[in-house]
């Protein structure tokens, strides 16, 4: 992927090895989320805090889990500012031939290149 005319002000956030993100606030978390059972799910969220890492971070459980529902229907997931301001991510599962997850793949980016329409369209290539 190669980005052209890239604004100056661009941040760039990078994680080492070993970097633990909470699944409930990323796409690829909820994508992974998305194919665990759902006591599984329920004892993760019930053994972490839902820390608000911004104000777009959900932390209700109920909206968590909805938002867990639509990607397993869409079959990818996207968000938007949830973890780092002005950052944006989609994810979808991968699946091995008999259904079971091998792994996840996702995108994330700023927020700005990575909206509405455009998201989607990303999303859909992923999953």
């Amino acid at each position: 992927v190669t980005l052209q005319n890239v604004p100056q002000k661009m941040t760039s956030h990078s994680r080492s090895i070993g970097t633990h993100i909470p699944a409930y606030c990323t796409a690829m978390g909820i994508a992974l989320l998305s194919q665990l059972p759902e006591l599984e799910v329920s004892d993760y969220l019930n053994t972490f805090p839902l820390i608000a890492y911004t104000d777009k971070t959900l932390t209700d459980k109920t909206a968590i889990l909805e938002e867990i529902k639509k990607t397993r229907s869409k079959d990818y997931a996207a968000n938007y500012e949830a973890y780092i301001k002005r950052q944006a991510g989609i994810a979808a599962p991968i699946l091995e031939h008999c259904g079971k997850l091998a792994g996840v793949i996702g995108l994330s980016g700023p927020s700005h290149l990575l909206r509405g329409k455009v998201m989607i369209s990303k999303a859909k290539k992923i999953g």
